[in-house]
């Protein structure tokens, strides 16, 4: 038994998550998603050798809205998985402009939702054949499943290597999302 309090307040931040979903909807086919790419550089020699792609949302009313206004409800609502695969494909796009500019041994971080894992209409296997057609071989790929504090952890072990072991490796991280590390060719 217990009681809460009805303030407009709560009101307001209902109706504003609402909004908010229903205009999460509409980013990818309305093209309002960007990528911003975060350099991460060598020490040594000062070259790029490493860019984590990084999601970021020009909503038509509002601005620039960074992930953290929008990615937990996407995760809630399951809007994470087809703003996600957005956010794969368009990074491999981008990938070999990255690489002409920085040099071919640029590494990639891409993050993925734990949703785009457990996803039925996006098979492991689609993602493989996805970065085998844009030249990324297998020994070069890396995912790490994330915790995700929305979901049960029982399911949080499937990954790319689970149903093609040459795919990647795969390695514990504390985040929130999980990282596919797109690495160098031999």
């Amino acid at each position: 038994n217990g009681f809460h309090y009805y303030t407009d307040s709560m009101q307001v931040a209902a109706v504003e998550r609402r909004q908010l979903i229903e205009d999460m909807r509409e980013a990818v086919p309305e093209r309002q998603l960007e990528l911003w790419y975060q350099p991460v550089l060598c020490l040594q020699t000062g070259a790029v050798r490493q860019v984590e792609a990084l999601l970021r949302w020009h909503h038509p009313s509002l601005g620039m809205i960074c992930p953290g206004a929008f990615v937990d409800v996407a995760q809630e609502t399951r809007l994470i998985v087809p703003i996600g695969a957005w956010v794969f494909e368009e990074s491999l796009r981008q990938l070999g402009r990255l690489r002409s500019c920085c040099g071919a041994d640029l590494q990639m971080c891409i993050n993925k939702s734990v949703e785009q894992y457990r996803d039925r209409d996006t098979s492991t296997e689609q993602w493989a054949r996805y970065l085998d057609g844009c030249g990324i071989p297998g020994n070069r790929r890396c995912a790490e499943p994330a915790h995700d504090r929305h979901r049960d952890r029982r399911h949080r072990k499937k990954n790319i290597s689970r149903t093609q072991p040459q795919q990647g490796a795969v390695a514990p991280e504390a985040g929130r999302q999980n990282r596919l590390y797109l690495q160098p060719g031999p």
